[in-house]
């Protein structure tokens, strides 16, 4: 009878163990992504994105958690200011990495061809659907040239460029934190990246940086 009686436990507590396993939110399947962008080497960037393919899946086929309803004594909010709490913000990195998703399954049209430094990176000026891979046609995979302003938010850098594009450092992307020289005393680099971000050098800067052009 004892030995029953433990079985009997363990099967009640093995469900229990499943149950409490959750799947990667889409939050960290976007960061597992930016991660992979900032690798150098081209096989080892390439096992990071297939992981992160597998992160990706996992977070689309998990159901999403329904937020609990408010308290019966809080009023409810008036329908237009539900409808514009509700609306998400075009320029926000969550936008990017939802975006990023969507292009996984196929959802977003392939871009144009970018065949100049002004089309470079341009496709999330209009549509926010970052596509940085190299598709045949591009001619343009790089941008060189300099910063003429910086700002930081919340770590986050963004830069202003000479050549009157403007870049910003993703969510989820490791912060910069501050630079300690001018803005015109960065050289940038920035090439095409992973499926999620192009990636951007600053000269004096050992590290590589996620970024989206936002102008």
């Amino acid at each position: 009878m004892k030995k029953i009686g433990g079985l009997a436990v363990l099967l009640i507590f093995l469900p229990l163990t499943f149950i409490g396993a959750s799947a990667p939110s889409r939050e960290d399947a976007m960061s597992a992504v930016l991660r992979c962008a900032a690798i150098t080497d081209d096989s080892t960037r390439l096992a990071c994105y297939d992981k992160a393919a597998g992160q990706t899946r996992s977070a689309l086929a998990s159901p999403e958690i329904t937020p609990a309803p408010a308290p019966a004594t809080m009023p409810a909010p008036a329908p237009q200011q539900a409808a514009t709490s509700a609306a998400p913000d075009s320029d926000s990195d969550m936008d990017d990495a939802g975006h990023w998703l969507d292009r996984t399954l196929g959802t977003v049209p392939e871009r144009a061809v970018q065949t100049s430094v002004a089309q470079f990176g341009s496709e999330t000026l209009t549509s926010k659907f970052p596509q940085p891979i190299h598709i045949p046609g591009d001619t343009v995979n790089a941008v060189h040239a300099q910063m003429t302003r910086y700002t930081f938010a919340g770590g986050l850098i963004t830069v202003w460029l000479d050549n009157g594009q403007v870049w910003r450092q993703v969510l989820g992307d490791e912060p910069v934190g501050y630079l300690s020289e001018p803005a015109a005393s960065y050289a940038v680099e920035i090439r095409r990246g992973g499926a999620g971000a192009y990636v951007m050098s600053l000269s004096g800067l050992h590290r590589k940086i996620s970024v989206l052009r936002i102008g």
